[in-house]
């Protein structure tokens, strides 16, 4: 990665002085101010030996009401650092308030590789020894840069930042190199602290945010296989379905500002689920786009055996991103002509991010999803007019305040569907009753309700789905033994109001 500078830290720390029984202070600053710890991504330190920078400079201040002022003997400063990390380069320079009266500092050999690092300050050989002033007495260089920096302070052996919530701390320890007593209270300062700056999120927002499953029938397309735009029953105007986004970032935490994606070998991979069967029919496809119009495919997506996921593997230039970023919007297509039925279905996506072969794993948001205009019924077994054992029959009602049409399509045990579509209309509040040869052969059908169309002699039973133009479609399933007269409720309430609370929002089982 190329090398990134660090936003400022700024930190205060006031400490307890012991000279001479008397209370002392001092601070340890940081320039450019900004918050420590220093954030780093945990799969950026690729192993062991990477480097990383500390990069604001560390200055530790006299205040005037100090203890040390006028000190005019030798002291140090002993650094000493946690959790495994090593000191690769440690630079200290005497401040603007030590430099000017003679003093110097000096940092002891023989720390690279280590844990510890020693600051000596030494006094003029003028006589008399100008005593500490209060200011800025000592700079501890920044780093260059925080990832792969070339100077300043430079830490390595950071195995412990590969898992991302670890920090590595720096005590700070003033004493006298004679008697090695301490003459500062020890101060900790967090310096590093791992983490994930990947922000995956998604947006369920549409560009044509009314789009639903129509249940209408129009434009040469069968009820529920295609869209409305606007949600309108029976426009059927689209085969396409945008879902949302997926919009990717880093974090705004001021302490991983260094951060920014490579667009082209930081790998994404996006997973999304739901009911996408409609989809892996030839012509159909489930990919990504650049535009909400979803008018092209920036990233096709491959649907799993089930179809119930789709997974997306792209890096930000795929999607037309850049270092800070990007977005996707989640598009779904079928084929013009489609005649396989589209499945209500919640649709959620998840987004990982890999790089150094380290996989962070996405949190799972929710897009979209594919709604019905309208209700849906599915009728799971409905016996044949044939079988004069087991009489099947279906009471349909619109317990709504507007009425509208009713739609009957059917599937049989072979899988073949019915040869024609039974519909009628019913009144606000009204309800009908019809048996299966009405269904099956259009004779026996209730009289003072027009029902026209009819499903055909199929093979075994039928499977049902009734659809409707007002939203309050409430269908009962019944069945009638012959031989003994019980009749059987076959209606699946699994939800008390299923069907009358539900139906204008998906897909309600009967």
């Amino acid at each position: 990665m190329s090398n990134i500078r660090k936003s400022s830290l700024a930190l205060a720390i006031v400490a307890g002085l012991a000279l001479s029984a008397a209370a002392t202070a001092a601070t340890v600053t940081f320039t450019p101010a900004t918050a420590l710890p220093e954030g780093v991504a945990y799969f950026d330190v690729a192993s062991n030996t990477t480097n990383v920078g500390i990069v604001p400079t560390m200055s530790v201040n006299v205040l005037s009401s100090d203890n040390i002022v006028g000190r005019t003997t030798g002291f140090a400063i002993r650094v000493t650092l946690n959790n495994g990390a090593l000191f690769n380069n440690f630079v200290a320079t005497a401040g603007p308030a030590l430099a000017p009266l003679g003093w110097t500092v000096t940092v002891v050999g023989g720390y690279v590789g280590t844990n510890t690092a020693i600051i000596n300050f030494n006094p003029p050989s003028t006589n008399p020894v100008p005593g500490i002033v209060p200011g800025d007495i000592v700079d501890i260089t920044g780093a260059n840069a925080e990832l792969s920096p070339t100077t300043g302070n430079i830490l390595s052996n950071l195995a412990a930042l590969q898992t991302s919530g670890q920090t590595v701390n720096a005590s700070v320890q003033f004493y006298d190199p004679v008697s090695t007593n301490s003459i500062l209270n020890t101060i900790t300062q967090p310096l590093l602290v791992s983490g994930n700056p990947v922000v995956a999120s998604c947006s369920n927002t549409q560009n044509f945010p009314n789009e639903k499953i129509d249940v209408g029938f129009g434009n040469g397309q069968a009820s529920q296989t295609y869209f409305s735009t606007t949600g309108a029953i029976g426009l059927v105007d689209s085969g396409i379905f945008e879902a949302g986004s997926v919009d990717i970032s880093p974090s705004t935490a001021a302490n991983f500002s260094y951060f920014t994606f490579n667009t082209t070998s930081d790998a994404f991979s996006t997973v999304a689920s739901g009911n996408f069967g409609a989809f892996a029919q030839a012509g159909a496809s489930v990919f990504l786009s650049t535009s909400p119009m979803c008018s092209s495919a920036a990233v096709t997506g491959t649907l799993n055996a089930a179809a119930n996921q789709a997974t997306f593997a792209y890096n930000l230039s795929d999607i037309g991103g850049s270092t800070s970023g990007g977005t996707a919007y989640v598009c779904f297509q079928v084929p013009s002509g489609n005649t396989t039925p589209i499945a209500a279905t919640a649709v959620s996506v998840s987004t990982s991010f890999t790089r150094n072969s380290l996989t962070v794993p996405g949190t799972t948001c929710a897009l979209a999803p594919m709604m019905y205009n309208g209700p849906v019924v599915h009728v799971y077994t409905f016996n044949p007019a044939g079988n004069t054992t087991q009489d099947s029959f279906l009471r349909v009602s619109d317990t709504g305040p507007s009425g509208g049409q009713v739609f009957i399509t059917g599937v049989d045990d072979a899988g073949h569907p019915g040869a024609g579509t039974v519909s009628f209309s019913l009144a606000a509040g009204q309800s009908v009753q019809i048996e299966s040869s009405c269904l099956t052969n259009g004779t026996n059908c209730p009289a003072g309700v027009p029902i026209t169309g009819a499903l055909g002699t199929g093979t075994g039973k039928w499977r049902l789905t009734v659809t409707s133009y007002f939203p309050n479609l409430v269908v009962t399933s019944l069945n009638r033994n012959n031989n003994t007269g019980t009749l059987t409720n076959m209606t699946n309430y699994d939800v008390q109001g299923k069907q009358a609370t539900w139906s204008y929002y998906g897909d309600n089982g009967n």
